[in-house]
């Protein structure tokens, strides 16, 4: 964003210009925009700039490394107006032949999920069942029937 915008980044009026007349062109025109910033020196204390950042935003996702010698990374998310979308997305940056990333599967998974996933095998709930009333988080009760489902080979769920 920095390079793309005039004004100070403290400013919101900076972030609210750019939505003003660029973002919501593009999204009237059915297209996706992905905005990349920087979060500055100190991650722990939030993005940098201005608040006006996310309010245009349905997803704010942050990146930061698992494991950068095997090259693993994970996206969360800080900010959403989606309920639908996971916490965190893990993936691998391969880097030969040529740079690509994979998804990693099975780190994925919202924060509860091995608890909920514990409580639905000891209630008997089918992996395939829909989420209902009474079961919690709809998120986390998704997240379990997907750990649910990737553990059935290892002997974790009986239920199905």
């Amino acid at each position: 964003m920095a390079r793309v915008v005039a004004g100070e980044e403290n400013i919101a009026d900076t972030y609210r210009n750019f939505y003003k007349y660029a973002g919501w062109r593009l999204k009237a025109l059915g297209c996706s925009l992905l905005r990349l910033d920087h979060a500055g020196k100190d991650t722990a204390a939030g993005q940098r700039g201005s608040s006006a950042k996310v309010d245009d935003v349905d997803v704010v996702f942050q990146i930061s490394a698992i494991n950068k010698q095997d090259g693993t990374y994970v996206l969360r998310r800080t900010h959403s107006r989606i309920a639908w979308v996971e916490e965190s997305y893990p993936f691998t940056r391969h880097i030969k032949p040529t740079l690509w990333h994979e998804v990693t599967e099975g780190l994925g998974y919202a924060a509860g999920t091995k608890t909920m996933a514990d409580e639905l095998d000891h209630q008997k709930v089918p992996i395939d069942a829909p989420y209902k009333r009474g079961y919690g988080r709809r998120q986390v009760f998704y997240s379990a029937q997907r750990f649910r489902r990737e553990q059935v080979g290892d002997g974790h769920s009986q239920t199905s």
